[in-house]
């Protein structure tokens, strides 16, 4: 396997398209941006943003899903997936089924809740452009490879970025293993936080999960790597807010 350029941006998938139906506006997650700080701090602040995130899931998205879908049904139409949007929580939609991606969570006293955050690791600049425009298109063109099929895939891991029983040379390593040969530690230095999706898929072999898909998707934060024993990177000026 080797990398290769990224497809071209993706569009939120958007029912205003089919002229019959009502315009869906999904709403817009903000991720939060972190600075260079230390562990414990950074793993109390992701964990606040992942409650931020469950909320929005139960407060805005499902709401504005079940509000759709309830337009659609007063004008006397319907839609295939219109069941499963009162329901569960997606990233996008579209009126086939096969195109939903679909957020990977639970239901707990009538709340979703996901079940687990996944980390993108790259340089700086590029995780906080991923983190600005809710978009994986920032991901380097040399951090994505080839996957069997000839379809292109972005690298993700469950491990965070003040995990200690993990370093940049074991990130490094996974990258290599996949084709990305131009991969090294400097390029570890911060990670986009998302949630597993229908889209991501778990490899055994390279303990790590792979995406279809670039685009548009809820960014929950942008970390810097605080991984033991490593110092964490700061971002240029230019790169900071």
């Amino acid at each position: 396997m080797g990398c290769v350029l990224g497809a071209p941006r993706q569009q939120w998938r958007d029912y205003s398209a089919q002229t019959a139906l009502p315009p869906y506006k999904r709403p817009t997650y903000v991720a939060a941006l972190f600075k260079p700080a230390s562990r414990k701090p950074l793993q109390d602040r992701l964990s606040k943003e992942e409650t931020r995130y469950n909320d929005f899931l139960n407060d805005q998205l499902l709401v504005a899903q079940r509000a759709w879908v309830s337009n659609v049904r007063s004008r006397g139409l319907e839609v295939e997936s219109a069941d499963t949007l009162c329901v569960y929580p997606f990233m996008t939609i579209s009126t086939h089924s096969a195109q939903l991606e679909r957020i990977a969570a639970s239901q707990e006293s009538g709340n979703s809740k996901i079940d687990q955050l996944l980390y993108i690791y790259m340089p700086a600049k590029q995780a906080q452009e991923c983190g600005r425009r809710q978009s994986l298109d920032y991901v380097p063109d040399y951090m994505r490879f080839l996957d069997f099929g000839g379809l292109r895939k972005i690298m993700a891991v469950s491990h965070p970025p003040y995990a200690t029983n993990t370093n940049k040379r074991a990130m490094v390593e996974r990258y290599h293993s996949a084709g990305c040969g131009e991969v090294d530690e400097s390029d570890i230095a911060y990670c986009a936080v998302i949630t597993q999706t229908s889209f991501t898929d778990y490899v055994p072999s390279m303990d790590c999960y792979k995406r279809v898909g670039y685009g548009p998707i809820d960014v929950l934060a942008v970390a810097p790597v605080l991984f033991a024993n490593e110092s964490p990177v700061e971002p240029s000026s230019e790169d900071s807010d």
